[in-house]
């Protein structure tokens, strides 16, 4: 993975996403992109200071939002002083899943490492909702680190799978490359409300051995009838790195987002989330770009 995404408000929750992403792709050579996102209105705060001054809001919420992604290049290359890194900042008015959207496209962005929440609570800032609303609605792999998380490189992934369709996901290549990145070991949680398997499960199972063949992978398959539960006892027990789930309709994760859980799965996780797209939108996605490209 070489073009990574960086949303930012400058907040400290932002700053600490940041850091996790360089350390992330430490020793593979990356470009990242610093965003900073800004909508305005005429209810502005800043609107009153500004209109008498000359300079128009726009002009200067767009100054403030140059500054700050200077700021934040600066406070990266001192902090991790590695020659493999390019940064490249973009400010810009939008909807921030718009844009990002809009960049994956232009970019070629591989990779979106962005913090859970932000401090502000203006309507205009980049706060915790508009995460959950990338993670839904993007195209493209999202990582979701908390405020409160110690930043290291992962050296112990848990993928958590009903494996089903999801198992044929090309994002899984996503996942791969960091654990190759970080000689880490794949843990596949399996939580199974019987003891059997069924037949899909166990060729699924068989898919994901060879998709990961060249990683350390160890299969994990328990009977429970809550998966969050299973996830929190796993991670007590082996201390995890990095959450994986897939944003499959089918998926655990999927009904996550539309329950009040998610507050606690992903808002408040102590753990860094890695969502990859399901497989399906991933197709959709490209057939859309393809009539698209026809059109023209």
């Amino acid at each position: 993975m070489q073009h990574i995404l960086i949303p930012t408000d400058f907040s400290s929750n932002a700053l600490n996403a940041a850091h996790y992403a360089v350390l992330l792709m430490k020793d593979e050579p990356s470009i990242f992109y610093l965003l900073n996102t800004f909508q305005i209105t005429a209810h502005h705060p800043e609107y009153l200071t500004q209109e008498n001054t000359g300079t128009s809001v726009m002009e200067y919420a767009f100054e403030n939002s140059k500054k700050g992604l200077k700021q934040l290049e600066e406070t990266l290359k001192l902090e991790h002083k590695n020659p493999r890194h390019t940064f490249k900042k973009i400010s810009t008015t939008g909807l921030l899943t718009d844009v990002i959207e809009n960049y994956i496209k232009k970019k070629n962005i591989e990779l979106i490492v962005m913090g859970t929440q932000g401090v502000t609570a203006e309507a205009n800032r980049f706060i915790g909702s508009n995460m959950l609303e990338t993670i839904k609605q993007v195209d493209c792999p999202v990582i979701a680190v908390p405020e409160s998380y110690k930043n290291k490189v992962p050296k112990q992934l848990l993928l958590s799978t009903d494996l089903g369709e999801q198992t044929q996901n090309p994002f899984l290549q996503n996942l791969r490359a960091i654990a190759n990145l970080h000689q880490a070991t794949i843990n596949i949680l399996k939580v199974n409300k019987e003891k059997q398997l069924s037949d899909e499960c166990v060729a699924n199972m068989n898919h994901l051995e060879t998709v990961f063949k060249d990683q350390t992978c160890v299969f994990h398959l328990v009977e429970s009838k809550s998966v969050l539960s299973e996830i929190e006892r796993f991670d007590n027990e082996n201390k995890i790195d990095l959450l994986v789930m897939i944003n499959n309709k089918r998926s655990f994760f999927k009904s996550l987002l539309s329950t009040p859980i998610v507050n606690k799965m992903v808002l408040h996780t102590k753990l860094p989330l890695l969502v990859l797209p399901s497989s399906v939108q991933h197709k959709g996605s490209a057939k859309k770009e393809e009539n698209t490209s026809k059109q023209h």
